[in-house]
């Protein structure tokens, strides 16, 4: 999809940063960062050996809402997303521009579910092929006892309609795997003999819905020079859909992407969500006797 840069989100990012609450999430998941930049970029170092600190605007990206009705991911606001990611950037030196015309990066924000591609019929065609297959075998051996020639017709259909269907999810597979950064890590392992632990991750991240955020950085002082779009790097972060909360993963995915906004990093970047432990102080146990029934009213 062509991104596009709608107006800036910048007068309450400042203080939105420092006001929202840092929630944690609950479940244990992983949340998968990929980090790209632009070839031959390098981030400006200070005096002090950290990076150079730089300014930036946020403007909202593309909201993709999946396939499932979410109402905790459609209920989040962007300017909470943006305060949330806003407090990981300032680890990289990265800070909310006072003046927006002076800001070093425009920040487009994309955010949103996958789609995965989802065959209510699976079993149901597994179970006719597998009837259609038994058929066959039986009529071929039929067949080499003096019997008619086998039908074929029925078979090769659902083989043709198995093949399409596995086409459709792989059509998917692969738009998720360039929306959530997987491309390259899943072209090395397929690189390799055998499919290893990882790549079946991978895979398995894959066909399933992950919410994820896209940062993507652009040197702003270039696009209001010369009208250019000049990315310079790109973060996706990502965690499984099922059975977790966007507003409490947000945190935890922008936790993580935190040690690679502006940066080059080959390979996926994995790290399992903490759990936070609870402590339940239940007290002294009391005896209480049950009372003695209230006289009724008199007759």
């Amino acid at each position: 999809m062509k991104a596009i840069f709608p107006r800036v989100v910048v007068n309450v990012l400042a203080s939105a940063i420092a006001l929202l609450p840092g929630a944690r999430a609950g479940t244990a998941e992983f949340v998968t960062v990929s980090a790209t930049a632009a070839k031959g970029y390098v981030r400006p170092i200070g005096t002090d050996g950290a990076p150079r600190p730089e300014t930036y605007i946020v403007s909202k990206g593309i909201f993709f809402d999946g396939s499932t009705k979410d109402s905790g991911l459609e209920k989040t606001p962007f300017i909470d997303l943006a305060a949330t990611v806003g407090r990981s950037l300032l680890k990289q030196n990265y800070f909310p521009a006072k003046d927006a015309q002076l800001a070093d990066l425009l920040l487009v924000v994309h955010w949103g579910t996958t789609t995965v591609y989802e065959d209510a019929l699976k079993d149901f065609r597994a179970t006719d092929l597998h009837n259609a297959l038994t058929a066959y075998n039986g009529a071929v051996a039929a067949a080499a006892n003096g019997g008619s020639t086998p039908d074929s017709s029925e078979l090769n259909s659902l083989l043709s309609s198995r093949d399409t269907e596995t086409m459709s999810a792989s059509s998917f597979s692969g738009y998720n795997a360039k929306l959530l950064g997987y491309e390259t890590a899943l072209r090395k392992k397929r690189g390799e003999m055998t499919v290893s632990p990882e790549e079946q991750t991978f895979q398995n991240d894959l066909a399933e819905e992950r919410y994820f955020v896209v940062v993507m950085a652009y040197d702003y002082q270039a696009m209001k020079k010369d009208r250019t779009r000049k990315l310079l790097w790109t973060t996706r972060m990502s965690v499984r859909a099922p059975g977790t909360n966007f507003k409490t993963a947000l945190p935890e995915m922008s936790v993580m992407a935190a040690n690679y906004f502006g940066k080059q990093v080959d390979d996926l970047q994995r790290g399992e969500v903490g759990v936070k432990e609870g402590k339940v102080d239940i007290g002294e146990a009391k005896v209480v006797t049950e009372p003695t029934p209230a006289p009724g009213p008199k007759k």
